[in-house]
């Protein structure tokens, strides 16, 4: 294995990605998807992979995010409904409330179910950070790769808890009733379904018609249901974490932020739009994902030969990316471990390495939710901040990380005031 800290353009593209080990692990199947669950569509190879995130694409556009955001401000609302409770108490754990919003808007945007019930939502969030801590273990000590060294109490609790996840995703899939008229109609000027899954089931089922020697079958769509909840729980619940730490150490930022929400939206609702216009929001969610990069390392397999200063790394050959050390490397980023959201203003960003800032990965492999993922954060974060004043008087230094599958804070304790 090769720590790459620095990627030329035309290098980025002679990577790909890095599964094969997994494959060959003995004992049962770990759960691949979620391994690389933050690169949604990125776990197939070549022409399949081009195939299926083509198909992907289109539920994560713009036009329907847009619809999705009326959702998202629904559920980031009912959150700060219930954040009034403990206005003035000591510090609260802020992380458990962005917990169920991830997983709510999961369920309706992606799956069109409402009416989620906490308890169920609780139980399967313990059980999947439980299946993410162990299949990072088991990937990455050798040790537990052995069958017979694997039957222990850690080893019954990931069979556990895969089976817990997988029967909440099987149950949810089972639970909907899919019309699909694109096959009726065969072409694609059909009604948008509600939900992005009824939309990628249509467009499934037309591929499937056309294209017999490269079906996408029930356990394909399995699996990428499964990776859609991983991705969004996770990448949501954490960068929402890190962003709100953030903005209670640096008050004035927060401050700064707050002007900017009434000044785009005033007391009206949520939009796409103005998200999308909040540039000072944007470089606060820009400056946290560079100091907490919810994937800290992503790993490719090189496709070519890629001539380095002192070397050649050979076609084949297994490369690292340390994204979380590029972020924080200070010849790139002036007093790196300081949040300073103007970094990314256009002008501070005009001259740097655009392969210094990677927090989704970059080229054809990127992460495909990233739009649905900045629209998920911003909204509750503009919501919350629009609402209260969060303080904390921890530092950066205090900030306690761990790492598995993501990169997650230990716990998030804030003060909560009203605005």
């Amino acid at each position: 294995m090769i720590f790459i800290f620095e990627i030329n353009k035309k290098d980025y593209y002679n990577l790909k990605r890095n599964l094969e080990f997994a494959f060959s692990l003995p004992g049962p199947p770990i759960l691949l998807s979620i391994v690389h669950s933050l690169q949604i569509a990125c776990s197939y190879k070549g022409a399949t992979h081009r195939i299926r995130r083509k198909m992907i694409q289109p539920l994560l556009n713009i036009k329907f995010l847009s619809e999705y955001v009326t959702c998202f401000d629904n559920y980031s609302n009912q959150c700060a409904d219930i954040l009034e409770k403990v206005v003035d108490s000591p510090t609260f754990d802020l992380k458990p409330h962005i917990k169920q919003y991830a997983a709510n808007i999961f369920l309706e945007t992606m799956m069109g179910i409402e009416g989620t019930i906490r308890n169920e939502n609780d139980e399967l969030i313990y059980w999947q950070e439980i299946l993410f801590k162990e299949t990072y273990n088991r990937v990455t000590k050798p040790w537990l790769q052995f069958d017979w060294i694997f039957l222990t109490e850690n080893g019954r609790q990931t069979h556990i808890a895969k089976r817990i996840v997988l029967d909440f995703i099987y149950n949810i899939t089972s639970r909907k009733e899919m019309k699909h008229t694109a096959l009726e109609n065969n072409n694609e000027n059909f009604e948008k379904p509600k939900a992005a899954f009824d939309h990628y089931l249509n467009r499934i089922q037309l591929h499937n018609v056309t294209n017999e020697s490269c079906m996408v079958s029930d356990e394909n769509f399995i699996d990428d249901v499964r990776s859609f909840y991983a991705a969004i729980q996770n990448t949501i619940m954490e960068s929402i974490s890190f962003t709100m730490l953030m903005l209670g150490m640096h008050t004035e930022v927060q401050e700064k932020l707050r002007q900017e929400i009434s000044f785009t939206f005033g007391n009206e609702k949520v939009n796409a739009q103005g998200l999308i216009s909040m540039q000072y929001l944007h470089m606060v969610i820009q400056e946290t994902l560079r100091l907490f990069p919810i994937t800290p390392t992503v790993s490719r397999q090189l496709t070519g030969d890629i001539k380095l200063e002192s070397c050649t790394l050979p076609d084949g050959c297994y490369v690292l990316i340390p994204i979380f050390a590029i972020h924080r490397n200070s010849a790139y980023w002036p007093k790196p471990l300081e949040f300073i959201p103007e970094r990314f203003s256009s002008e501070n960003s005009s001259s740097r390495h655009r392969y210094t800032y990677i927090p989704f990965g970059t080229g054809p492999r990127d992460c495909i939710g990233q739009r649905y993922a900045f629209l998920a954060i911003a909204t509750i974060i503009t919501n919350l901040v629009r609402r209260f004043r969060f303080a904390t008087s921890n530092s950066i230094e205090d900030i306690k990380l761990i790492s598995d599958i993501v990169l997650r804070s230990q716990d998030v304790k804030l003060n909560i005031s009203y605005a």
